[in-house]
Order: C-alpha cells, then sequence, then structure tokens
C-alpha cells in the first residue's frame, strides 16, 4: 500500500470500521488481528474517538509538530 495516499473521508471510514467490527465480533484482539493493527493503536483511536464525544473528524491524524511553531526550512 505504499505511495497509495487515503482521503480523509475513506481513513476516518477505515478507521471506524475498526469500532464496528470490536462490536460484532466482541474482541478487541480478533479485529485487530483482522485490520492488522496493534491493540495499543486501537485503543488510542477509541480514546480519542471518545474524548471528542462520537466526532468522526477525530479520526484524522494530528499535526506533530507544535501549532504556532516554524517550519524548519533547509538552506
Amino acid at each position: 500500500m505504499s505511495g497509495c495516499y487515503l482521503t480523509p473521508k475513506e481513513l476516518i471510514r477505515k478507521q471506524y470500521n475498526w469500532f464496528v467490527e470490536v462490536e460484532s465480533l466482541g474482541s478487541v484482539s480478533l479485529a485487530c488481528k483482522r485490520f492488522e493493527i496493534s491493540r495499543k493503536t486501537f485503543y488510542k483511536w477509541r480514546w480519542r474517538f471518545r474524548q471528542a464525544g462520537g466526532d468522526h473528524n477525530s479520526l484524522l491524524e494530528r499535526p506533530r509538530r507544535p501549532w504556532g511553531s516554524p517550519r524548519h526550512i533547509g538552506v
């Protein structure tokens, strides 16, 4: 899948499907194996989703650069 980027809508749908799968299987471990993600990753995203009150936009990646800090521009 390298070189293939998901649109924000596709990314949200993919990650929301993790939660749906856990509900249908009744097991976080089985769902994580099926999607080939770690349990730590699942719980991180579920925590963010719940903290945002179920807002689907919370399933988008956050920038790692602190807000307001200048970008390094190579010379």
